[in-house]
């Protein structure tokens, strides 16, 4: 009899005090770990949302990057409250991953922070249009390489950017009928050069356009005068290739008095005397036959501060200014002026050629919440 007692007391279940301890130690344990998988499950989603609207605020800054701003200005209205160049560009609302987005873009022509920009737009320069791509080529000397080739001499930078010199070499090639347009670029200093890019660059091929090379335009930034000439142009037209050259400056021209401060020679090696001229006959009257014109905007006339130096041979090493040419047993003497037809270029113009860009990405429902993401970039 004791014994069947014994074995029913051992069968007996949990007491209601150690049920209440139990579940009051789940709750400590349950309720936190919940709480984390809440919070994660939030983080995660927050950060899936600033990841695709980065995305989206990166793609958008590209397109407009890409996009012309004649296009672009297409696409805007005139910033309301803001100055008369201050666009709001309209990039869309798009669904990603079941959330909704909502992108704008401001584009801005002054800068708020410093006059960097705004004195860089209200430089003047000199707008050439329209070109043809199949008959002009193009070169930019970055407004920026100067700093940054200045960078890569080492040492003092701000002393190699004002004694450093940059030279320009433009070769016009024919072979086999087809007309080639190469340039190539050279940074000096302290007796080393270095080199931007490490071939010559093509800017035109004539098996990829019609009729042949017509102009050529080359832009750049003046370089100051330091006592010498630091800034060389070099176009090599041995063949003879009918061509208009633009050596169009960008930006100020540095006032000194009496000096020339860029050097530019024309090679055309190869060409008889009998070419110089049209007709034999009246030297005096006979029209020189010109291969490479040249069209600046840099003052060369002016007795004050011609920033022009001009020569013209056979070879670099034997550019003068001036060249005597025989044509049937007579002699002429020719400015290298007139050997390349050198006439001023006009049409200058300051122009906004630089914007600040804001991209902002907002939630659609959320809009008038802060921006997810904003990123900032300029436009040239």
């Amino acid at each position: 009899m004791r014994r069947k007692n014994r074995e029913i007391d051992n069968n007996a279940g949990f007491s209601l005090v150690e049920l209440l301890v139990a579940v009051v130690i789940l709750a400590v344990i349950v309720v936190p770990l919940a709480h984390s998988f809440v919070s994660s499950a939030k983080t995660n989603a927050k950060a899936r949302k600033l990841a695709e609207a980065t995305v989206l605020a990166t793609n958008t800054m590209e397109v407009i990057k890409a996009t012309s701003m004649e296009e672009i200005l297409k696409q805007v209205v005139v910033n309301p409250g803001g100055s008369d160049q201050e666009y709001v560009y309209d990039g869309g609302i798009i669904t990603v991953g079941g959330t909704t987005y909502e992108i704008k873009a401001e584009l801005r022509a002054r800068s708020l922070e410093s006059n960097e920009i705004t004195d860089y737009n209200q430089r003047e320069m000199t707008k050439i249009y329209p070109m043809d791509q199949n008959q002009d080529a193009t070169f930019f000397v970055k407004s920026n390489l100067d700093e940054k080739m200045a960078e890569e001499f080492g040492g003092n930078k701000e002393l190699a950017k004002k004694n450093m010199e940059r030279k320009l070499e433009v070769n016009l090639m024919r072979n086999r009928g087809e007309v080639r347009a190469e340039v190539g670029l050279s940074y000096t200093y302290g007796g080393v050069t270095k080199y931007p890019f490490l071939t010559n660059q093509c800017i035109y091929s004539s098996s990829t356009g019609e009729g042949g090379i017509r102009n050529l335009y080359l832009f750049f930034d003046p370089m100051s005068y330091t006592g010498k000439i630091r800034e060389t142009i070099v176009i090599h037209n041995e063949d003879g290739i009918p061509v208009n050259v633009y050596l169009i400056r960008q930006g100020d021209v540095p006032e000194t008095m009496n000096v020339h401060g860029v050097r530019v020679s024309v090679v055309e090696e190869g060409r008889r005397d009998e070419s110089y001229v049209k007709e034999p006959g009246n030297l005096a009257e006979s029209p020189l036959v010109i291969h490479t014109r040249i069209r600046t905007n840099l003052p060369w006339a002016t007795p004050d501060y011609p920033q022009l130096q001009l020569l013209y041979g056979t070879s670099e090493d034997r550019c003068l200014e001036t060249k005597t040419i025989q044509v049937n047993g007579r002699m002429r003497q020719c400015t290298a002026a007139e050997l390349t037809d050198l006439k001023s270029l006009s049409g200058e113009t300051a122009e906004t050629r630089v914007y600040q860009v804001t991209v902002e990405v907002y939630e659609e429902k959320r809009k008038n919440e802060k921006a997810l993401v904003s990123i900032d970039g300029t436009k040239e």
